[in-house]
């Protein structure tokens, strides 16, 4: 059980013992701490001491096992590798009042950490939120930095240009958003993951929120009842198929605010088969509005196959 301390400022915490990290896959890794604010900044440094330094910043919400696979190929190759566990994350101490926390702290935090190791030359990985705190580092401390890795991430100044899709993803965190106000938790991902199979709209969600109960919306089938079609898993004797594709009619929408329907995460001229459902999971995957390309690059329908996990079909089956 994690232990409740509190540091000599009289902030409250929490601290996740050791053997909460035993016998984890692909992660021997020895944690290593420093002091920031009475707090433990937990981090791996892995490798030689004098090959070239490799720093890997995680995003929300993992911490360094994010990185345990990079960490494990650069030390075969002659790398040091050091990765920090965000304060709130992985073997850090977790500050249990959510407004101690800011991007200006975990900035400070990991600035003490390279201090403290005096890491010169350094290849920085960072995703996710990492970007806005390790690129701050290289930004602030330039002669420390000879490489930058990128991950979908960013870094803010004054002339960053947000998207709309991330300006209301913020708002949704802010105290009467759908985040803010659904504290303390009244809805889980399952109740998100209704949104995208068609069995509910974005205001039921809300709905669940102010009531906490769900009241089925009757005609949800009827406006998409491609969408409702039950998810078939793969069994003996029968591979595994992308489902049937709705019409490309239902999903190609001009894009633009306070649009609703299953094509409002989307943007590029080939919606049809980036927005069906079914398509997460895939060996390749579209583009969603706002936040950059993934894996693969855009999608068409005749594309579409089956994921790693299912078995594949043969080579020459007109299924493929």
């Amino acid at each position: 059980m994690p232990q409740t301390l509190t540091t000599e400022a009289g902030v409250p915490f929490l601290r996740t013992p050791e053997s909460a990290f035993e016998g984890l896959t692909d992660y021997p890794f020895a944690g290593r701490y420093v002091s920031f604010e009475g707090l433990r900044l937990a981090y791996v440094d892995e490798g030689p001491r004098d090959g070239p330094v490799a720093l890997l910043m995680h995003g929300m919400p993992t911490w360094s096992y994010l990185n345990r696979k990079i960490i494990r190929r650069l030390v075969a190759a002659g790398w040091r590798c050091v990765a920090a566990d965000h304060i709130g994350f992985g073997r850090s101490d977790k500050v249990t009042d959510d407004g101690w926390y800011s991007i200006a702290r975990h900035v400070a935090a990991h600035r003490l950490l390279i201090e403290t190791l005096d890491l010169r030359a350094v290849t920085l990985f960072c995703q996710d939120w990492g970007g806005p705190i390790g690129l701050a580092q290289a930004a602030e401390q330039p002669e420390r930095f000879s490489r930058l890795v990128v991950m979908n991430t960013w870094l803010h100044h004054a002339a960053y240009a947000y998207t709309d899709a991330l300006r209301q993803w913020n708002a949704q965190w802010q105290a009467d958003g759908l985040f803010g106000i659904n504290i303390p938790e009244k809805l889980s991902l399952g109740w998100f993951m209704m949104l995208p199979l068609g069995h509910m709209k974005p205001a039921d969600l809300f709905g669940i929120i102010g009531t906490g109960t769900y009241r089925p919306d009757p005609g949800a089938g009827r406006r998409a009842p491609w969408l409702r079609r039950p998810l078939r898993g793969p069994r003996p004797g029968r591979p595994c198929r992308p489902p049937p594709l709705p019409p490309e009619s239902a999903l190609r929408q001009p894009s633009g605010r306070g649009r609703r329907g299953p094509g409002a995460l989307v943007r590029g001229p080939a919606g049809l088969a980036k927005t069906h459902p079914l398509c997460l999971g895939r060996e390749r995957r579209g583009v969603h509005r706002g936040l950059g390309p993934s894996l693969g690059g855009p999608l068409s329908a005749g594309e579409l196959r089956p994921a790693a996990r299912c078995r594949p079909l043969p080579p020459g089956d007109p299924r493929r």
